[in-house]
């Protein structure tokens, strides 16, 4: 009777942790990130996206979020789908003091609009904060402190297809920002503020005043606090289209 009982156990153990080690070794998606959300990581199981890093910097959503799975819409390992009124938030901690930083994702436009891609704020007005979103045709920045507040963008006018996958990244070396689309970049732009060291989570989804709602899909977001070289852009979107 006792073999019985712990022969029962392991059998139901067994799928869980077998998913979970196959599932990592599937995503390696880190290089050295300290956010790496993959989204195929069983977030429908446990309401979480996990952060792979080994940091703990998983995001909680909230709202209308919803991890999408491989649903026709999504790339081939699944993604989570945002519109009016959700988001993912990671919350503020020690590794997320940044100075040079990467983001990078994928995101799908079900409706081209106004759309936040990051955030993180001390609240609204002057106040530390910054953010990437697409905005008024084109992929921005935006960064303020307690003495006012300023605005970074590509030069060019870009129209995203809705239903297509775009690769979107912004670098931030001291004051200057590089944007790129698809592993290329689009242009660069500078502020005479560098990143503020605000205490607010980092919210994906909408901009750090809670407006902007994306509506559509990210998937594969990560973030570094360091300039990824234009090389190592190119090859993360050449690695990331070979899964779509």
């Amino acid at each position: 009777m006792k073999r019985h009982i712990i022969f029962a156990i392991c059998v139901l153990a067994l799928p869980a942790f077998g998913q979970h080690i196959m599932e990592a070794v599937e995503s390696n998606p880190s290089d050295g990130a300290i956010v790496a959300l993959t989204f195929n990581d069983g977030s429908r199981t446990f309401q979480r996206a996990r952060d792979w890093t080994g940091r703990g910097n998983s995001a909680l959503p909230g709202g209308s979020a919803t991890w999408a799975g491989t649903n026709g819409m999504t790339r081939a390992d699944g993604g989570y789908r945002l519109q009016s009124g959700g988001e993912l938030k990671i919350t503020d901690n020690a590794s997320l003091a940044l100075t040079n930083v990467t983001v990078a994702l994928w995101v799908n436009f079900v409706a081209v609009q106004a759309s936040g891609l990051l955030g993180q704020s001390n609240g609204s007005g002057n106040v530390p904060k910054w953010y990437f979103f697409y905005y008024s045709d084109r992929l921005q920045y935006h960064v303020g402190s307690v003495t006012g507040t300023e605005w970074s963008h590509e030069p060019s006018a870009w129209a995203p297809t809705v239903g297509r996958w775009y690769h979107v990244a912004l670098v931030i070396e001291g004051t200057t920002q590089t944007f790129y689309r698809n592993g290329v970049s689009v242009g660069s732009d500078t502020t005479t503020r560098p990143i503020p060291q605000s205490t607010g989570d980092i919210t994906i989804g909408k901009d750090v005043q809670g407006l902007n709602d994306i509506n559509g899909f990210v998937d594969e977001w990560h973030l570094w606090n360091r300039a990824l070289s234009a090389v190592e852009l190119k090859s993360l979107y050449v690695k990331g289209k070979s899964r779509q």
